[in-house]
């Protein structure tokens, strides 16, 4: 877990190098965080299939789609700060 909050600590960063387990680290904790509000989506959406056949969005599941809009727009410059320097070894 230090990794992920390390990542985000040196997100502007793009010189030197990243060890092989916070890269990994921070990747494993981002996918997970990314399954896991995908799982609940899914959930919401598909408890809720006929709503969504007349048009009728709840509340939840667009709440649920900005959060995890909202993560990938966070994590995107740190995942991307922590490749570049992993990829300098």
């Amino acid at each position: 877990m230090k990794y992920f909050i390390q990542a985000f600590k040196n997100y502007a960063n793009f010189t030197g190098r990243s060890r092989r387990a916070e890269y990994w680290f921070f990747t494993l904790f981002n996918t997970l965080i990314s399954i896991f509000l995908l799982v609940i989506l899914m959930i919401i959406v598909f408890s809720n299939l006929e709503d969504f056949g007349r048009g009728e969005f709840p509340v939840s599941a667009i709440v649920l789609y900005a959060i995890l809009i909202i993560h990938s727009i966070a994590t995107f410059l740190p995942s991307l700060s922590i490749t570049v320097r992993r990829l300098h070894d």
